[in-house]
């Protein structure tokens, strides 16, 4: 039994689907595959802007009709216009998407408001995938991922009750795949009480790893427009490298850092079943890509890890006192609260410095709990990278000449953050 997961970017256009479609047909697999969507294209991207103006109360509908006149696009190359099935799953998708905003419109939770309503992207996509691999002649059955994986109430970043997970998969869909493939979606999961949650940005790839680990499945493949695990991203460095194999430790530690490639969440349950992770190109299905397992890489490559949109969040306690471990525990028990990574922290004498993602109500939230103890500063629009088996060469071509505004070097491990104005790599 399998998993593939299919990424925005392989489902982008009718041509996409159609290769998805072609590569599942490939596989002569008639059951035992279980298949993870994510949104089309840009979608999410497109319905975090539509929730930006309902939140900020402004005009939304040319943002509802966008999405709508995207998905149609999408799906007019495939299907005669003539074949009003296919649309009405839009229809009636922006029709529940409407809904849930009127619904909303009393919540004061962000968060929760984003899960409820970005969500409908995956929900989409993967009513028309199913629908197209049916019209194709690949029965499957769709599921609502919803249902299968039970989170917590952290939105956004949905906590997996893995017990009851792995009941829910088990129980139901193993029977299913004994002669059927099933259909459902990446990033999502749902509360006990039936709210959705997200799992984290771009977790589809998590999804798929849940998935694999409650099956035991043999393998999980995400398929990706790219050759598969590189050592720096291909638009930055045109001589980017390909990692072959590598360990699962070796993954978990790029993606901590930041590999773009792979949802960090992903390697450690697929690591407790010993599942192998495929990365392959969907444009180039017959290269065998990146195989994560136990094995170790004998490559001996530098990995270079962007993570843009980095800000600096600069603390300084209010008695001027040196900094207590106390002090520190504090600030990192209030970033855990209002669920803010902390990327890298760096301590003096009197400040503490925290690099993390730009999220402003997160950001608001911590600064306002710290605010009777601390002053702050924010610092934004920096960039923060990691190197992995670097040397001085290098670590010289990535600042340009430039002093870093943070250095932290451990090993054969350095990480750098440098405004994004002045960085030349």
């Amino acid at each position: 039994m399998r998993v593939f997961k299919f990424g925005g970017a392989s489902l982008k256009d009718s041509w996409g689907i159609q290769n998805m479609i072609n590569l599942v047909k490939q596989q002569n697999l008639s059951n035992e595959l279980l298949i993870v969507v994510s949104a089309m294209g840009k979608t999410t991207n497109a319905l975090e802007e539509l929730l930006k103006k309902y939140w900020q109360k402004a005009d939304y509908q040319a943002n509802i009709q966008a999405f709508k006149a995207y998905h149609y696009g999408v799906m007019k190359d495939g299907f005669p216009d003539e074949d009003d099935e296919v649309y009405a799953l839009i229809d009636d998708c922006v029709i529940d998407l409407q809904n849930e905003l009127v619904e909303l419109k009393n919540e004061s939770d962000f968060d929760k408001v984003y899960d409820q309503i970005v969500s409908f992207g995956e929900i989409l996509s993967s009513r028309l995938v199913h629908y197209a691999l049916n019209q194709a002649g690949v029965v499957c059955e769709w599921i609502d991922a919803r249902w299968a994986i039970r989170t917590d109430h952290t939105w956004r970043e949905g906590r997996v009750d893995w017990e009851i997970t792995n009941q829910n998969i088990q129980s139901e869909l193993s029977a299913i795949l004994a002669h059927k493939i099933i259909l459902t979606q990446g990033f999502i999961g749902g509360t006990e009480k039936g709210d959705t949650t997200t799992l984290g940005r771009e977790g589809s790839d998590f999804s798929g790893a849940v998935f694999a680990s409650a099956l035991q499945a043999q393998s999980l493949t995400i398929w990706k427009d790219v050759p598969g695990v590189l050592n720096a991203d291909p638009k930055r460095l045109s001589n980017a490298e390909l990692f072959t194999q590598l360990s699962y430790r070796e993954a978990s530690e790029m993606t901590y850092y930041g590999a773009s490639v792979i949802h960090p969440k992903t390697i450690a349950p697929l690591k407790r079943a010993n599942i192998p992770l495929l990365v392959r190109s969907f444009l180039e299905p017959h290269k065998t890509g990146t195989c994560i397992s136990e094995a170790t890489s004998e490559q001996n490559l530098a990995a270079i890890i962007h993570k843009n949109q980095q800000v600096l969040i600069h603390l300084e306690t209010i008695k001027f006192n040196y900094l207590r471990e106390e002090e520190v525990a504090e600030v990192l028990v209030a970033c855990a609260e209002v669920n803010l990574k902390v990327n890298l922290l760096h301590k003096s004498a009197f400040e503490l410095t925290i690099c993390t993602d730009n999220r402003p109500e997160r950001i608001d939230r911590l600064i306002d709990r710290l605010s009777e103890d601390f002053y702050n500063k924010i610092e934004p629009d920096f960039e923060l990278i990691t190197l992995l088996n670097a040397n001085s060469t290098l670590i010289g071509q990535i600042t340009g000449g430039q002093s870093p505004a943070l250095l932290e070097h451990r090993g054969n491990l350095y990480q750098l953050v440098l405004p994004l104005s002045k960085n030349k790599s």
